[in-house]
């Protein structure tokens, strides 16, 4: 009786070092997870900054036609990405996005001068399916 007691009071503490195990690995993995959510939207932030200032100087330089142009584009790169969303935004609806997407077509329903790369344009009608 005692030798039995003795082999599951150590199978309870193997379970229980075992489930302290998993749960720590989890816990580490979810701060890494987030370290790399955090870096990856630093790295957005600073690719906007870049942005930013490019057109900023294109417009100090009086460059408006262009300026237009590399908006146009940077517009077709974030709707493209967007198109991405259409696989789970029933599942996940976010009225932020749908606006912007709305917006996005209205804008482009209104100055239809713009031609979308081809190689963007697949997911730029992916984004606009979203809010059809």
């Amino acid at each position: 009786m005692k030798k039995t007691l003795n082999i599951f009071s150590i199978i309870i503490i193997v379970c229980l070092a075992a489930y302290s195990g998993y749960l720590y690995g989890s816990h580490q993995r979810q701060k890494e997870l987030d370290l790399q959510m955090e870096l990856i939207n630093y790295s957005v932030l600073a690719t906007d900054v870049q942005t930013d200032l490019g057109l900023l100087q294109m417009l100090k330089d009086q460059k408006t036609i262009e300026t237009e142009n590399k908006l146009e584009t940077y517009l077709d790169i974030s709707l493209a990405s967007l198109g991405n969303y259409e696989a789970i935004a029933k599942k996940h609806p976010n009225p932020e996005i749908f606006k912007a997407i709305k917006n996005a077509k209205l804008y482009r329903q209104q100055n239809q001068s713009h031609e979308i790369h081809p190689k963007l344009s697949k997911g730029v009608e992916l984004a606009f399916s979203v809010v059809d």
